[in-house]
């Protein structure tokens, strides 16, 4: 069960990861040779849903709160990260 929250996350880490190289590419027009390779797969994506796959997989009320809590935080961490690889890169 604990690999199953871990990759869920991983998961989550690598969408906001995604999201955030996007948002900074079009803020700062970054030519780059990916055009909107991601683009439309990240817009099909509902937040709520990967959310709620990996809190299914916990028991305990007070465990799947914290589960979204850091659901949430591993999405704004890669989102962040995906943000800032770019800029330092540029």
């Amino acid at each position: 069960m604990t690999s199953q929250i871990s990759e869920g996350f991983g998961r989550l880490f690598e969408v906001g990861f995604n999201i955030g190289a996007l948002t900074c590419i079009e803020q700062y027009k970054i030519k780059q040779n990916y055009g909107s390779l991601y683009r439309e797969e990240l817009q099909q994506l509902n937040y709520g849903k990967i959310r709620q796959r990996i809190t299914d997989k916990v028991i305990s009320a007070l465990d799947r709160d914290i589960v979204q809590t850091w659901s949430t935080f591993f999405l704004q961490t890669g989102f962040l990260n995906g943000l800032n690889f770019w800029l330092l890169r540029t």
